[in-house]
């Protein structure tokens, strides 16, 4: 790939949102169904200016020289380097990154600020890439930070869409509506997603047949959950109840997985005696975020305030159990 030599832009913007798995987390990356949203409540932004002195950084995570990262934002070096190599470019810039998405909390911040810069670098470059061709960065990113990622996060947010997904499979939009509302929160205890992908992947692996039998069962058990999830979710009338025990279900394999953690348990717990129907992790887990079902946005709201002045956790946020509303959200 050739940078245009006609071009004469010195700056460039992107913007991503983050990301809500609804059922599926980890057994995803075995070629299991998962279910997944973009999550509009949190939000992105990146902004390129050509800059006369080594490239900067400016975030909430870290200032200063790109060359002196941090280990734990190298995905944005990986990404910013490749994109130049790939493209010759010998500008260097400054770059802004402003962000409403809790980092390591299991709402997509890795993939995010990837998909951001590279949607900057097409503003910049005024190019338009494929979306194979952007894909490709986005998922340079996520084995940086994650290890062994499915893939899912990065074509939820990439795509904007609303997504049912199996690991070498053909993505599958997936609208559905219902009445109800959930409350995702942050713990605010960061979460370990690498980590918890590698246990697993031990566990899964072990030599004792006691524990990969375990962890099998457990992840058989999420993809008959999620395939469960989806049918209930796509009929014209969602059945509350079978769909709050599904959910309550997933959280237990997860717990089986040893993925959740007792701050997010002990909030699941709080939001059902508070009204919650029922409750799981969402992302890698062990910390991080966790969503629970409510029949009304009433109840959801009540729910919602409760966890933040509880200090069960330090932001939550109530949205649609909907994803109807997103069929005219843009697609790369």
């Amino acid at each position: 790939m050739n940078n245009n030599s006609r071009k004469t832009k010195t700056s460039g913007s992107g913007s991503a949102l983050g990301k809500l798995i609804l059922i599926g987390e980890h057994s995803v990356v075995y070629g299991k169904l998962s279910v997944g949203l973009p999550f509009s409540a949190v939000k992105i932004y990146v902004q390129l200016n050509e800059n006369q002195g080594k490239t900067l950084i400016n975030s909430s995570m870290y200032s200063g020289t790109i060359d002196r990262i941090p280990y734990f934002i190298e995905n944005i070096y990986s990404v910013y380097t490749k994109i130049k190599k790939d493209f010759n470019i010998n500008k260097n810039f400054l770059i802004n990154i402003e962000s409403s998405i809790p980092v390591e909390r299991g709402l997509g911040s890795s993939a995010a600020v990837a998909v951001a810069l590279v949607r900057a670098f097409e503003d910049y470059l005024d190019i338009k890439l494929s979306v194979d061709e952007f894909l490709s960065y986005v998922d340079l990113s996520e084995k940086i930070s994650h290890g062994n990622p499915s893939g899912l996060d990065a074509r939820l947010i990439t795509l904007n869409q609303p997504l049912l997904f199996q690991r070498d499979k053909k993505i599958e939009t997936f609208y559905f509506d219902t009445p109800y509302y959930l409350v995702v929160a942050d713990t605010g205890i960061t979460g370990q997603t690498k980590e918890a992908v590698r246990d697993v992947r031990m566990n899964y692996e072990s030599p004792y047949y006691a524990r990969s039998q375990a962890s099998s069962f457990y992840i058989e058990d999420l993809d008959r959950l999620a395939h469960e999830f989806y049918e209930i979710l796509s009929k014209e009338e969602t059945d509350f109840d079978n769909l709050a025990e599904i959910i309550d279900l997933a959280h237990n394999a997860l717990r089986g997985l040893q993925v959740s953690s007792p701050e997010q348990d002990f909030g699941i717990n709080f939001a059902k005696k508070h009204g919650a129907a029922s409750g799981k992790i969402t992302g890698g887990g062990r910390g991080g975020c966790f969503y629970v079902l409510c029949k009304d946005y009433e109840t959801a709201e009540n729910i919602k305030n409760l966890i933040i002045e509880n200090k069960v956790g330090v932001d939550a946020w109530t949205i649609p159990l909907s994803s109807i509303y997103m069929k005219n959200s843009i697609i790369i």
